[in-house]
């Protein structure tokens, strides 16, 4: 379960905060709703909560008190954290094709929202993970 918070993604939560099994049944069920459309571009909102079989309301709520987030942050945050991957495991990709495969329609919109998040755009972060490795 861990493989989904990490983080801000707790803010919420005091050091004491546990997630109770039904809470983990509905993080099961939205991380694997995410991981089967991260590449889709059309992955939106409305498709999120008819999947999730959920009212709106509820799912805000929801990931509010499980992650701190917003649907939509959520979707984000797990489309950058697959990107990072691809960044890591796959350095033959280039940016506009890690862009596309985590589901951002436009390469400079995926920089942008990439480096608000990790401080660095994701060239600079495969440059650095290339020296990393030498």
């Amino acid at each position: 379960m861990y493989r989904y918070f990490s983080d801000k993604e707790f803010k919420n939560c005091s050091p004491s905060c546990s997630i109770n099994d039904m809470d983990k049944e509905f993080m099961d069920r939205a991380m694997g709703i995410i991981e089967k459309n991260v590449a889709n571009t059309e992955f939106n909102i409305s498709m999120f909560v008819k999947e999730m079989g959920v009212g709106r309301t509820i799912l805000f709520n929801k990931l509010r008190k499980i992650v701190g987030q917003s649907p939509n942050d959520y979707i984000i945050t797990v489309r950058l954290k697959k990107a990072i991957s691809l960044l890591e495991n796959n350095p033959e990709l280039n940016i506009t094709e890690i862009s596309e495969m985590t589901g951002f329609n436009y390469v400079g919109y995926f920089g942008r929202v990439f480096k608000e998040r990790y401080k660095m755009t994701p060239s600079d972060y495969k440059k650095k993970k290339k020296t990393k490795e030498k």
